[in-house]
This record gives C-alpha cells, structure tokens and sequence, in this order.
C-alpha cells in the first residue's frame, strides 16, 4: 500500500475519531465547528517516534444492547495502544476496525498458515473444539506502535461478537460499537478506567472535540 494511500486511511480515521467521540458524548448532534487534526500530513510513516508507549487489551463483560444491535451478544473488547511521556497529554485519537471474516481459525500444522473458515463465535462466544478466536484486532499492531510513538492513542477494536461474519453487512451495527468504544474513552477520560487498568489512570489522557 502506498504512503498516499495510508496517509488517506489515516486521516479519515481520524476525522471519523472527532466526529463520532462528539456524537457519543451526547444525544444530540454537535453544534460546534469541528476542527479536523491535519498532523497526520506530515507525519513520516517510515520514521519513529519519540515517545515510549503502553499495550493494554481491554474487555467488558458481553451483554444484549439494544444500542449496538437487536437479539445479539456483543462485548466491548480492543488494545489500546497509548504514548507515554512525563507531563505529556492529552493525546489525539485514531481507530482501527477490521474486516468481516471468519470469526475462528485453525492452523495448519505443517504450513503454519492459519484459516479462519468458522464463524461460530460471532453467535456462541465460543469456537470448535481445536479451533481459536480469530485476533483480527491485532492485525494493526505493525501501524499503530508506530502511531502511538509519535503522540497518538490508538485502539483496535475486536468486533468479533454478535458482528462480525453476522447476516448481512451490519455497517450500522459497526458503526455503533464504534460509537460505544467512544464513549467509554470519554469516560475514562473523565472520571478514569477504575480496575479495568489497575494500573493507569487514563484521566485527560484524550483529545475529545
């Protein structure tokens, strides 16, 4: 993929960022003029950055949210990817969802190459026997340490449950775990994670527009 082609990807990434953080931080559309991060122009793919960063997985506990979607299980899970500097923040926010695909996989014992040929998980929770999760959301890792070492907070979502593979192409129901993501960073930010990250406190750590 071209530098041009990432940079694209990037900044719509982070234009979606801005916009969807305002719409899950209230119930009515925003008001304000939205200034878009321009940053990511100049920023140089091939290079690192200077800041040092954190690598958090985080999951709550799945449940049936009318919000997200009707009749299915879905869960809040991803990796949070977060700079890490003395004094240093708030820092912008990106977001990386992956494609929809088999939810288990099986690896090949003598090619080492996996398949991801069952979407069980997507409605059980749970794959064959044999079979793992597919970790779709770490499939960013490779971009998003880069991304945090220059001063972003970057997560990967999971959206494996109830979604991914579902009926269809659940656009919305994306769109919406999206959204719900968003507005737990909001809440973070405000008021902190508590024991989900016994160890952090994410408190102003995010750029909210």
């Amino acid at each position: 993929m071209s530098g041009s082609n990432l940079f694209g990807i990037f900044a719509l990434s982070s234009l979606v960022s801005l916009v969807t953080w305002s719409a899950a931080c209230t119930d009515k559309p925003a008001s304000k003029t939205l200034t878009i991060d321009e940053s990511l122009a100049n920023l140089n793919l091939d290079a690192t950055g200077t800041y040092d960063f954190t690598i958090n997985d985080y999951a709550i506990e799945a449940s049936n949210d009318s919000k997200v979607m009707l009749n299915a299980l879905t869960d809040v899970r991803g990796r949070l990817y977060l700079p890490k500097k003395e004094g240093a923040g708030p820092f912008p926010v990106l977001v990386f969802l992956h494609g929809n695909h088999g939810t288990c996989g099986i690896t090949n014992e003598t090619t080492g190459v996996r398949s991801n040929q069952s979407s069980q998980f997507t409605s059980t929770g749970v794959c064959p026997e044999g079979w793992t999760e597919s970790p779709s959301y770490a499939g960013y890792e490779y971009i998003a340490k880069n991304l945090a070492s220059f001063g972003y907070a970057t997560i990967s979502l999971n959206a494996n449950l109830g979604i991914t593979a579902g009926p269809g192409t659940l656009i919305k129901e994306r769109g919406k775990l999206v959204l719900k993501h968003l507005a737990m960073l909001t809440k973070w930010n405000r008021e902190g994670a508590g024991s989900l990250f016994p160890d952090m406190d994410l408190r102003n750590k995010f750029v909210s527009a």
